[in-house]
């Protein structure tokens, strides 16, 4: 900060990227950035100023500015004002437990023009890492997978945040240890078991997929059940021992295991 009293810091805080204060004195730490949706590309002017990307499920990207010690977020820019024209299946965060009672946190994004009382395909979408983690960025940004497309189809859309996410404390952190293809999954299970109980995910048209460790996941769900239709792997680990040493992240396999 201009006087020198807090350090900023940038870290993810569930599904939100925040900004922290961190008092030099060791004082309590302050979140500069409250509030839903997600926060990036962060920076300050000399006088203290700071200037960020917002955004939020169903609100795209554009950019603010705000005093750092009172969060007023005034908005700069319109560049993606265009995109409030398209339909759009409305996200929203949900909780469940898991079987050995974790409380697991996820996105679940309706398909668009959804009717209550309806069921619809559910899409599970496992994301990678495994210490990656789904925010509250914009749905119908560019990404690995086009979620806005799927709701478009007619699909819901749940991306869960297993054990083993960033952004849940250090204890959540590090619960897949030695622990792959387990309690990871049984979150996953929970998640989707939840979306049918809510009615709208209809339990015979249930589809999984997922990127890198993703990938590995869904090979794991696979193995180890047979309600998914469909399932496509994205640059998965489909053998873990042959990975070990081969791949350009050599430590990466040896420090889980």
């Amino acid at each position: 900060s201009p006087d020198g009293k807090e350090l900023y810091a940038y870290e993810v805080d569930k599904t939100s990227w925040r900004v922290y204060a961190i008092p030099v004195d060791g004082g309590k730490i302050r979140v500069v950035t409250p509030g839903e949706g997600t926060v990036g590309g962060v920076s300050f002017s000399r006088s203290g100023s700071m200037a960020f990307i917002g955004e939020a499920c169903d609100t795209p990207p554009d950019i603010y500015v705000t005093d750092p010690r009172r969060f007023e977020p005034r908005k700069l820019t319109t560049v993606n004002a265009g995109y409030a024209t398209y339909p759009m299946g409305k996200t929203e965060v949900i909780t469940w437990r898991s079987k050995d009672g974790s409380t697991i946190e996820g996105l679940l994004t309706y398909p668009a023009g959804y009717t209550p009382g309806r069921k619809y395909p559910l899409i599970l979408n496992i994301h990678g890492g495994p210490a990656s983690v789904f925010t509250q960025s914009y749905t119908a940004a560019s990404g690995m997978y086009p979620l806005q497309a799927f709701a478009g189809a007619g699909y819901a859309i749940l991306r869960a945040n297993p054990r083993g996410s960033s952004g849940y404390g250090m204890v959540f952190r590090h619960a897949n240890i030695n622990d792959w293809g387990e309690g990871d999954f049984e979150d996953q299970m929970a998640g989707v078991d939840k979306v049918i109980a809510m009615g709208i995910a209809h339990p015979d048209s249930l589809c999984v997929t997922g990127w890198s460790y993703g990938g590995y996941m869904t090979a794991t769900v696979v193995t180890k059940t047979r309600r998914f239709k469909a399932a496509v792997m994205g640059a998965g680990i489909s053998d873990l021992a042959s990975f070990t040493g081969t791949a350009d992240i050599p430590g990466f396999i040896p420090d889980y295991f």
